[in-house]
């Protein structure tokens, strides 16, 4: 079975960085080449995520909703070139705690591992880390 963790690295953070991607390019006018430098990606990369061809539909809207303000604040930040490499993945940690904690990323978590919903488990939402 897959850890939190591994599923935020395989299928949430992709997918949020493919948003950044589009409204730092889409509403703040930024160049394909820009947007991979400051997010530490390849060009080739931000292409894939803007044609939708690298990092689909993993996180649907209603999962969103606990980091869509983060989201499209990372974009201003990233377009005004405001965003060190530690604020990003800063950034970055904290939507993958959101996303927990909202048990957004519990609810994709259990729909990949049937086992997990037999076994009501409430890990990705504990705060207590013992």
């Amino acid at each position: 079975m897959k850890t939190a963790c591994e599923l935020m690295s395989t299928l949430a953070l992709p997918s949020i960085r493919a948003r950044i991607a589009k409204v730092a390019t889409e509403k703040y006018g930024m160049k394909q080449k820009d947007v991979a430098l400051r997010l530490g990606l390849t060009t080739a990369a931000v292409s894939q995520y803007l044609k939708e061809k690298r990092a689909g539909p993993s996180i649907n809207e209603s999962c969103l909703k606990s980091i869509r303000s983060t989201i499209d604040d990372t974009s201003l930040k990233l377009a005004k070139g405001e965003l060190s490499e530690f604020d990003l993945t800063r950034t970055f940690c904290r939507m993958c705690v959101s996303l927990r904690q909202s048990h957004a990323l519990c609810a994709m978590h259990k729909a990949r591992e049937p086992k997990l919903v037999k076994e009501n488990c409430l890990i990705c939402g504990e705060t207590d880390q013992r």
